[in-house]
């Protein structure tokens, strides 16, 4: 496995792990509830942010050095 592919898993998972811990500490903290759209709204703020930055990192590491 590509070290660049391995530095990228390793990367997400830890930080992918910090995310949710800190999302749901905030959620318990009732700083962020899912019960009203204003929320719902910053939630998929948060998770589609970090889930794009993924795509996109991940672009730049695996598909276009190959182009």
């Amino acid at each position: 496995m590509d070290l660049h592919a391995l530095s990228f898993y390793y990367q997400y998972a830890v930080g992918g792990v910090v995310f949710l811990i800190t999302l749901g500490l905030v959620m318990a903290s009732g700083e962020l509830s899912l019960k009203d759209s204003e929320g719902r709204r910053y939630f998929g703020i948060l998770v589609g942010g970090f889930l794009l930055y993924v795509v996109l990192h991940g672009l730049s590491i695996f598909v276009l050095p190959h182009t």
